[in-house]
């Protein structure tokens, strides 16, 4: 898929990329499933030692055997989507290393080239963050550690092309982890590190500082869900995913692409990869805060016409959904939101790129200029609209009164704690015909009268067509089957 932005703009690792529920449930080794809890955090800003330090070796070495290179395979149409030409309409450097170019007039489907980009270990058990456009579209994917020969296989849990954030999980119990910063907490002039494989020179170091935060309206991201940190250290092809680190070693943003031609980079904040990742562990998609508003800029001409002339910036209210977060906080039309929190929002972009950083069931205090006076409003966030949607799909669908079931992707795998060779057709919620015949979470359904679905909607074929009352179902656990009887009737 050929991403639409500037030229002017690079974006680095792969191809350019071509929405947690409210509480989380233990997994089935009552381990907590929640990303967050699991993870290594020190928060707070770097102290300042009163002078610079002549070394930042005993950062790169808190963090570098934590630094993996991603190795990825994938197929590439024709015409080479992704391609990025630089000012002089030249090919720039790219990571993909093509085996062989389509020649004109060939219409096979290509073959498998590969590319590489960088990721970065967050929980023992093998959780890795990266790039969505590093990713994008794999066929396989590897990653190698610092030092070692040897390529591990890397499943995809999940990814988010709107943020541009994915995880990736490889096996393993006891894996060194990067410690986490807290990103809010940066500010311009912090001097940073950032740390990849570019061009495929492993385990590549280069020194910055913070340009700016908060940098939105890149046009890296189609989404538009934009919110970057911006840093002079160099980030090359080959970056892509890998950690941006403060002075002390704590990762505090995700590499993911550079101003064409200038030392102007950019990471996605580790807060938010944060959270994306965890919405992406738990639930396989991601759900973004939702106040329930409708909004304009505020310009000179609408700060005229509601008498906020005084305001240097802000976002201007047009209308309150009803039954919304924004309703039963106070909103109302011509109301100015000033800050989201302490984001000052100066713009449409950085509103909803605030509100999109929380979940659900946040609460949050708006700062609001109305008539003349500035008062706070505190709203606990709602669901988007399309959030039912996407909840339904990953408590799976019913085929059956009762019968839950999802086709097993490597999210699912992960949320409910099963293998990572499970494959097919998996219950996703218990099913209680009597207590001889109880089908468990986690159980694969195999057939339906002796017929073998090829899928989710496969199985509602079937169904659909049965002329009984009753459904003999084969299910498999622990590698024995269990025929059980499901009624088509509560």
């Amino acid at each position: 898929m050929q991403p639409t932005h500037s030229p002017l703009l690079r974006v680095l690792g792969l191809a350019l990329f071509a929405g947690g529920l409210l509480h989380c449930e233990s997994n089935a080794s009552g381990e907590s499933s929640r990303l967050s809890e699991r993870v290594v955090v020190n928060e707070g800003r770097p102290t300042d030692p009163g002078a610079m330090p002549f070394s930042f070796s005993g950062a790169i070495r808190k963090v570098r055997d934590s630094v993996v290179t991603i190795i990825v395979k994938r197929r590439r149409a024709l015409d080479w989507p992704g391609r990025v030409f630089g000012p002089d309409e030249e090919e720039s450097e790219f990571d993909l290393i093509p085996k062989r170019r389509p020649e004109e007039g060939d219409e096979s489907d290509g073959e498998l080239e590969e590319g590489s980009g960088t990721g970065f270990v967050l929980t023992p058990d093998g959780l890795i963050l990266t790039n969505h456009h590093v990713i994008d579209q794999a066929k396989e994917i590897r990653v190698r550690f610092r030092g070692d020969e040897q390529e591990l296989a890397a499943q995809l849990v999940g990814s988010d092309a709107a943020t541009d954030i994915a995880v990736l999980d490889i096996e393993g119990a006891d894996h060194s982890v990067v410690t986490l910063g807290d990103s809010s907490l940066c500010e311009s002039g912090d001097v940073v590190l950032a740390l990849g494989s570019p061009f495929g020179l492993e385990q590549t170091v280069t020194m910055g500082v913070i340009s700016a935060v908060g940098r939105g309206s890149v046009g890296i991201l189609d989404s538009g869900f934009e919110d970057f940190i911006q840093t002079d250290a160099a980030i090359n092809p080959g970056n892509s995913g890998g950690p941006l680190i403060d002075g002390l070693g704590r990762v505090i943003g995700i590499n993911t692409g550079r101003h064409w031609g200038d030392n102007i980079g950019f990471a996605v904040p580790v807060n938010l990869g944060l959270k994306i990742a965890d919405d992406l562990l738990t639930h396989g998609f991601v759900l973004r805060g939702y106040l329930g508003i409708h909004m304009i800029p505020l310009d000179r001409v609408v700060a005229k016409q509601i008498g906020a002339e005084s305001l240097k910036n802000g976002v201007v209210v047009t209308q309150v959904e009803l039954g919304t977060a924004a309703e039963e906080a106070g909103f109302h039309a011509e109301d100015v939101i000033l800050k989201v929190g302490r984001v000052k929002t100066d713009s449409e972009a950085r509103l909803r790129m605030a509100l999109a950083s929380l979940q659900p069931g946040s609460e949050v205090r708006f700062s609001v200029w109305r008539k003349g006076a500035e008062l706070e409003l505190d709203a606990v966030l709602g669901l988007p609209p399309e959030a039912s949607v996407e909840m339904k799909t990953s408590q799976g669908v019913e085929i059956a009164p009762g019968l839950f079931v999802a086709d097993a992707t490597a999210a699912l795998r992960k949320q409910l704690g099963l293998a990572q060779d499970t494959k097919g057709i998996v219950v996703t919620k218990e099913l209680k015909e009597g207590e001889a015949s109880r089908v468990m979470v986690g159980d694969q359904l195999q057939a339906i009268n002796g017929k073998k679905p090829r899928g989710v909607e496969e199985a509602q074929e079937f169904i659909s067509s049965n002329r009984g009352a009753i459904i003999l179902c084969t299910f498999l656990r622990n590698g024995v089957a269990k025929m059980v009887a499901v009624r088509l009737q509560p």
